[in-house]
């Protein structure tokens, strides 16, 4: 197994990388997307509002069908697959270039701030789309790039597992898609033999029977998810907007790590009159270039979000490996780029824990806000405190019950996040039914989620925790719903030395109807 020392380093970085991020897994709480897809775990579905359900699905895997829900193992799947994709990428690269170039790919990929963190350590949806993403270019290299003559049975066999993995990465993000568009591209600028192939019509529709899930569960509900992402990009309401696209690639290279960025930049660059030497290159343009046009063409129009294009920096790397064994020759392991991309990735990991944990002042200095908004400017609060929450609420909420079982009784929230916080840290643990009241475009999943939770009733009671970082009037969102609101005290979240946030307990009596049925 280790006959070559490459492959004996590229392990051991590997499993630094893994060890160091189950520390950090462990050390922080769940970010308000992760406590949200913990909810497609919790009520699978074909698909959901947000997101198709791959991640849902990797999130029971690895909990046991949440037997073992907390945040080191919800984030487990991201850490595997992440180690994997580093695997997957050193074959990639060392089948079609050299090992040597095999194993900068697979260093740049573990300091890439997308790949190793956003979407290595932090579950999220990109996570099952990244894994299933490389190893289907992986897949598809061992078939249609080695096809020089008439595809033969081998490479056929590649191919249809390869589609089998096309619609895993559908299933995990809709644009997975565009893996189709990348190998339909290669096919018909390098390989048109494959045309004549009926396995090739074969593999298209394996690979787009991952999107009939989604259509199923969107056509039971308007194709409210095509509606809802149709809207986030919507390009007719405004013109060419030159701040959001710079915006969209000043984030892109922060994203990626800056060394990171700029060395598959300049390995794109370097590397591309070696199309025709190196022919997985012309693979990975294909399947890279299309997700970078899509989403570069969106942000000339609509704010976007930098981590969309990360499979397609992910895809590129492999030009930044080539790059770094040219540029640099045999007898630096490390040249500085790796280097710097290294303590650029572990000064990250550190500030985020130290911030998240420990830094009394927050991302910025917020003292002399009111209690009901200590907190707000700072993102990384909900990362942080929650365990506290629970435990004082619970003091509070048992104190008020004088005696009868917390379990069963109703919170609320209003819109999906903090609700899902809400939901997961006190709620779950305390054996409460949480619904969430809003319109389905700020609840999201709880609103089918409300329908599988006890209602209820007229002259019931309720709680509400307000954290003063996403303060809402309770008055302004419930008054219509309860004879009385009441707050009954207030718990001080600490972060190192000093107040991070406040959490409000209010009491709600005496429920009077469901007036627009978001209950």
């Amino acid at each position: 197994m280790f006959s070559s020392p490459y492959k004996k380093k590229i392990l051991w970085l590997i499993a630094i990388a893994s060890i160091v991020k189950l520390i950090v897994a462990g050390s922080i709480e769940l970010s308000n997307d992760e406590v949200y897809y913990w909810l497609y775990a919790k009520y699978p579905a074909l698909s959901h509002f947000d997101h198709p359900p791959v991640v849902g699905w990797v999130i029971q895997l690895f909990t046991l069908d949440l037997q073992l829900d907390g945040a080191l193992f919800i984030r487990l799947g991201a850490i595997v697959f992440s180690a994997l994709n580093a695997w997957i990428l050193y074959h990639l690269v060392k089948d079609c270039i050299d090992e040597r170039s095999a194993f900068y790919s697979a260093a740049l990929f573990l300091f890439s701030v997308y790949c190793s963190i956003i979407a290595g350590l932090s579950i999220l949806p990109d996570s099952p789309q990244l894994f299933f993403w490389l190893l289907t270019i992986y897949l598809l290299s061992k078939s249609i790039l080695i096809s020089e003559s008439q595809p033969n049975k081998k490479d056929k066999q590649y191919f249809l597992i390869a589609s089998v993995t096309t619609a895993l990465a559908i299933l995990s993000k809709y644009h997975g898609a565009i893996i189709l568009v990348g190998a339909g591209l290669y096919i018909l600028l390098y390989n048109r033999k494959w045309l004549k192939e009926p396995v090739l019509y074969l593999g298209i529709f394996i690979a787009l029977l991952g999107a009939l899930p989604i259509l199923i569960w969107n056509y039971n509900v308007d194709f409210i998810s095509f509606t809802y992402h149709g809207n986030r990009v919507n390009m007719f309401d405004s013109g060419i907007r030159l701040d959001y696209f710079f915006t969209q690639l000043g984030g892109e290279a922060l994203y990626q790590n800056p060394f990171v960025y700029f060395v598959i930049v300049l390995g794109v660059i370097f590397a591309y009159k070696k199309l025709n030497t190196y022919k997985v290159f012309r693979l990975l343009l294909c399947v890279a270039l299309p997700l970078l046009a899509v989403f570069w063409f969106f942000a000339l129009f609509r704010s976007t979000l930098p981590h969309w294009t990360g499979p397609a920096y992910a895809t590129l790397i492999p030009f930044g490996g080539y790059f770094l064994k040219e540029k640099f020759g045999p007898e630096k392991l490390f040249p500085w780029p790796l280097k710097a991309a290294m303590v650029l990735l572990v000064t990250a990991l550190i500030a985020m824990v130290v911030l998240v944990n420990f830094n009394p002042a927050g991302m910025l200095p917020s003292d002399n806000n009111p209690i009901h908004k200590k907190g707000d400017n700072d993102p990384l609060l909900d990362m942080q405190g929650w365990k506290t929450i629970k435990k004082e609420s619970e003091k509070i909420i048992a104190k008020d019950l004088n005696g009868k079982p917390i379990q069963g009784c109703t919170l609320l929230g209003y819109a999906w996040f903090p609700a899902a916080h809400t939901d997961y840290y006190v709620a779950r643990p305390l054996g409460m039914n949480l619904l969430v009241k809003g319109s389905l475009e700020s609840i999201h999943k709880y609103y089918w989620i409300n329908q599988q939770r006890p209602s209820l009733n007229p002259g019931d009671n309720a709680y509400f925790i307000n954290v003063s970082n996403y303060y809402k009037d309770p008055s302004e969102l419930f008054a219509e719903d309860f004879e009385t609101i009441a707050a009954l005290d207030t718990i001080a979240v600490y972060r190192g030395a000093s107040i991070g946030r406040y959490a409000i307990v209010f009491k709600l009596a005496g429920f009077k109807q469901n007036k627009n049925g978001t209950y």
